[in-house]
């Protein structure tokens, strides 16, 4: 089979050398059909360790075959532990010795010797640059990082259609390679919106853009079909933009307020967008989804988005707590309650003229919320043992994993206290149905876990987007954060994550699409086979390779592809 390296050349099979060295983590790709290792800075492959030297071995591959051969080095090289003089096979799982430099062999999955999603490495600060297909398909060059955030920002302050359009052009005419390009307005005047660049004679294509009447006129010098999906990405961008004037009391988003990174997909651009609106405003919010998909950073944003810092923010998880321990954080409590404590105020007062962040409100008991309602209804709360009522009027904003209007119906959560903390509501879809948001996730989760590390890897394999892309993530962006401060652990300087390195439920989710195939098919068939042999001979390699009547290496090489060393236990 061919596969691709970074190169952009095929080559017959991929492979790289893993292992420790100085108990660091290192995976060193082949990326080339002949690769030279050493210690000398001019080897394809560099260790500057003190057993290996300057031009230790040589990696040869030629017709799916792999070779070895020693370069006349000072502390020879050797395969298993026998001591190679002339070029030698090695095969998938074998071990490669260089001096005292132990690293074995593992085949690559198609697509894990391709870079998915580049980090640059060379800041201190690593940016994330995904390729083109890492985020959707319209999203081409840099347009997606450099100039999308900033220009989706700008939009959620809801201009008018023809300030929208002006600001879409103007983004996309400094990020993509146009040579002119123009907005106009079709609706009978055609009034032109924007235009830059100059129009070559016979290089002019024309689109209309419904819902809002517009056209898109653009020459360019880029490769064929852009066009199309420039045209997607304006019509996505649009779609944003209502119909109407957005009037003089619209308020524009701080860029400030957005999380990090921004959302690039369309549904939860535009929840943003209408949070931006009624930020300024006392209307309380209800957000709902499920766990993991971000209401804690939705509500943060509601607060901060009028511009307002000095107010307070209070953030209280309802299911955390007792429901006495409950009450007493959110009315407070009076000194000798009990013995040894003491006044304090609860979440309703410290939120005073503020925002009351109440997360998981679907867990708390119907006692408590008819307290909750009172003091909604009165601005007032007293404390637990006191009788002294404290003014206390924060802006609510509420959140739950739960289907609130089933817990209304069956009587476990009161209607008038919906009516209260459900002035805007609002749901925020899980991570599975926001494809265009989950590289980008990864990507800034990897970043911020590596600096944490002060790890500086390449990127993301394409086999592990595909992988990360297939996955259903129940745990939403939460597990997906958990997952990529996981796999940094492992990673070493340099190091390019693959779809090994994730857990096997994310990579065995790649494989759903293709089971129905008869290669799918075979495969589960022999993992099973394997995964039974493995636990006859209680994890130990050569035993199961006896068992099967195949050699080590060929078993090894088998559980690299079909991804099951998590079956294996301790070697003999």
């Amino acid at each position: 089979m061919k596969v691709r390296r970074f190169g952009g050349s095929e080559r017959d099979m991929a492979y790289c050398l893993v292992g420790q060295i100085d108990g660091d983590p290192v995976r060193l790709l082949l990326s080339d059909d002949d690769v030279t290792l050493g210690a000398d800075n001019h080897c394809d492959l560099v260790l500057p360790y003190p057993t290996i030297s300057r031009r230790h071995a040589r990696l040869t591959q030629s017709d799916e075959r792999l070779t070895v051969e020693d370069l006349d080095s000072s502390n020879g090289t050797s395969i298993d532990g026998q001591r190679i003089s002339g070029p030698m096979p090695i095969e998938a799982g074998q071990e490669l010795r260089l001096g005292e430099v132990r690293l074995r062999l593992e085949r690559l999955e198609d697509g894990d010797d391709q870079i998915g999603a580049a980090i640059d490495a060379d800041s201190d600060t690593p940016d994330a640059r995904p390729v083109e297909a890492t985020l959707s398909p319209v999203a081409t060059d840099r347009l997606a990082f450099d100039h999308l955030p900033q220009l989706l920002t700008r939009l959620a302050g809801s201009p008018q259609a023809a300030e929208a359009a002006r600001l879409i052009g103007e983004t996309f005419f400094s990020a993509l390679p146009l040579t002119w390009l123009k907005f106009s307005d079709i609706n009978g005047a055609t009034a032109v919106l924007f235009e830059a660049g100059k129009a070559l004679p016979g290089d002019t294509q024309c689109f209309e853009i419904p819902p809002l009447n517009m056209e898109l006129q653009l020459a360019s010098n880029c490769v064929p079909g852009r066009e199309e999906r420039i045209l997607a990405l304006a019509r996505s961008l649009l779609s944003l933009v209502e119909r109407t004037d957005s009037g003089p009391d619209a308020v524009p988003v701080p860029e400030s307020g957005w999380p990090d990174p921004p959302p690039l997909d369309p549904d939860v651009v535009e929840v943003y967008r209408r949070a931006g609106r009624i930020a300024n405003t006392e209307i309380s919010v209800l957000i709902q989804g499920e766990s993991g998909t971000g209401k804690d950073l939705l509500a943060q944003f509601v607060h901060r988005a009028d511009g307002d810092q000095e107010r307070p923010f209070i953030a209280l998880n309802c299911a955390a707590l007792p429901p006495d321990l409950l009450e007493a954080e959110l009315f407070g409590i009076e000194k000798g309650v009990a013995t040894g404590v003491e006044a304090r105020a609860g979440c309703f007062e410290r939120a005073h003229g503020g925002t009351l962040f109440l997360d998981e409100i679907g867990d708390m008991s119907l006692d408590t919320q008819a307290k909750i309602l009172r003091v909604l209804q009165d601005g007032e709360v007293v404390r637990v043992g006191g009788s002294k009522a404290v003014s206390a009027r924060p802006r609510i904003v509420s959140a739950t994993n739960r289907d609130i209007e089933a817990m209304v119906a069956d009587g476990s959560f009161r209607l008038d206290l919906l009516h209260r903390i459900a002035g805007w509501e609002v749901t925020l879809p899980p991570l599975r149905e926001r494809p265009a948001d989950i590289a980008n996730l990864a990507v800034h989760f990897l970043v911020e876990a590596c600096r944490a590390r002060k790890t500086r890897i390449r990127g993301i394999s394409q086999r592990a987007l595909d992988c990360l892309r297939r996955y259903n993530w129940p745990g939403n962006v939460r597990e997906l954060q958990r997952e990529m401060h996981r796999v940094a652990v492992f990673l070493g300087q340099n190091d390019l994550l693959t779809g090994k390195d994730l857990r096997a439920a994310i990579r065995d989710a790649s494989r759903v699409a293709d089971n129905d195939s008869l290669e799918g098919q075979l495969a589960v068939a022999e993992r099973a086979i394997i995964k039974h042999a493995l636990a006859r001979a209680d994890g130990n390699i050569s035993a199961a390779a006896r068992q099967l009547d195949v050699s080590r290496s060929t078993l090894y090489r088998r559980l690299e592809q079909l991804d099951l060393h998590a079956a294996v236990n301790a070697e003999e």
